[in-house]
C-alpha cells in the first residue's frame, strides 16, 4: 500500500488558536503536536512568519507528510488516499 497525500492548505491560509493561547499550524492538532507559538508571548504576525511555521509549510509543500507525526495519519480531512500497488 502507498499513501498519496493531497496538498494541505492549512499552513498557507490559517492558524488554529487553542483556549489556552497556544497556536497550532493545524486545525486537527488536538494533542498539541504542531504548536508554533503562544499568544501573549508572540504576536500573530510573529507566529505567522516564524521559522516553525515556515518549516511546516516547506515540509507539506514538498509532500513530506509522512515525516510529520500528525500529518502522516491525516486521512479524512485532506482526502488521504491509500492506493494498492499490485505486482504484475
Amino acid at each position: 500500500m502507498v499513501k498519496a497525500y493531497s496538498e494541505c492548505p492549512d499552513v498557507f491560509d490559517k492558524l488554529s488558536i487553542n483556549w489556552d493561547g497556544k497556536v497550532s499550524a493545524c486545525c486537527g492538532d488536538h494533542e498539541n503536536k504542531m504548536i508554533i507559538g503562544i499568544l501573549g508571548k508572540n504576536s500573530l504576525k510573529e507566529i505567522w512568519v516564524s521559522e516553525k511555521m515556515q518549516f511546516y509549510r516547506d515540509m507539506l509543500k514538498d509532500m513530506r507528510h509522512s515525516e510529520l507525526e500528525l500529518c502522516k495519519s491525516c486521512y479524512d480531512y485532506h482526502s488521504l488516499q491509500t492506493l494498492a500497488i499490485y505486482n504484475t
